[in-house]
């Protein structure tokens, strides 16, 4: 073989073993850029589990199996600057908290940082009325009681190994109407059994089903002239006379054995006024909700909920 065919040969070489260099970085930047993966960390051996969020759509069949540490909820489609950006910011934030998350929630539409970085600073939001999961819709972060929930467990474990006294306490401020008791009582719950803090901050109402998580706090607080309002609650029944006649038992049981022991618990209500006022709609300003024992201070600086 001459010298001039042996160099075209080498070039042809060279160029193939380019191509193909060419292709595996193309074939993983795609991989990337879909799945969102490529969080790297050496910080953590456990890394950042990611959940990328999108109720609308599922996992195509072909779908490649997931990598470890990543749930792949959905599908979502960013391209390489996109991905790079976000995995910039979320790694960013984590080296400036000096922390990394045991879990992370992504919506798919919009990464919502400002919805990360309250959830570092412990502040929970509770807006609008209390409804089931499956009737919110595709909510931010946070919005439904059962998010709320989950990031107080999620907190709870990341705060298992720091001594109670010594823990940053979640603040949760409220502004609803009221709304599913179930559900209300399901996050009164998980509230009682944190062990890390919750404190309740009133940022416009506390009415009905708000007003019995509101009282439940182990600080709580209100703004001036916030509104308050304690009642029997409004019951939607139908079906047959003795079906409406059992859940109306219920409805009465439930009241007399679970929410009217909770009101007397957490307030300066007592049986009397309890019983005389929660048949009527029993509103208070800001300044009752002090009397009654509804609340423990009124805030008149932004610093003393701002933890």
């Amino acid at each position: 073989m001459s010298k001039k065919n042996k160099c075209r040969n080498d070039s042809s070489e060279k160029a193939k073993k380019s191509r193909k260099s060419e292709t595996k970085k193309s074939s993983k930047a795609n991989k990337k850029s879909k799945a969102v993966t490529s969080l790297d960390d050496k910080k953590s051996s456990k890394g950042i589990k990611i959940r990328i969020k999108d109720p609308t759509k599922l996992p195509p069949e072909d779908a490649p199996a997931e990598e470890e540490g990543v749930e792949q909820v959905g599908s979502i489609q960013l391209t390489e600057e996109q991905a790079e950006a976000m995995i910039s910011e979320i790694n960013k934030f984590v080296e400036e908290q000096n922390t990394i998350p045991t879990s992370l929630v992504v919506n798919a539409n919009s990464f919502d940082f400002r919805r990360l970085q309250e959830f570092y600073d412990r502040r929970l939001y509770l807006y609008g009325e209390i409804l089931p999961p499956d009737e919110y819709g595709d909510l931010a972060y946070g919005m439904t009681v059962a998010n709320i929930i989950e990031s107080i467990m999620q907190i709870n474990r990341e705060d298992k190994d720091v001594p109670i006294e010594e823990r940053k306490p979640i603040v949760l401020f409220i502004n609803s109407p009221g709304g599913s008791v179930p559900d209300g009582f399901a996050l009164i719950s998980t509230i009682e059994a944190s062990a890390t803090p919750v404190y309740t901050v009133n940022v416009g109402m506390w009415c009905s089903m708000a007003f019995l998580i509101g009282i439940t706090g182990v600080k709580r607080f209100s703004l001036p002239n916030m509104t308050f309002l304690l009642h029997d609650g409004t019951a939607f029944i139908a079906g047959s006379a003795n079906k409406v006649q059992d859940r109306t038992r219920f409805d009465m049981r439930f009241e007399k054995e679970v929410v009217r022991p909770h009101v007397l618990k957490y307030t300066k209500i007592t049986k009397k006024e309890y019983k005389r006022k929660s048949r009527e709609e029993f509103y208070m300003l800001t300044k009752d909700a002090l009397e009654y024992g509804v609340i423990d201070e009124i805030v008149t600086s932004l610093d003393t909920i701002l933890f």
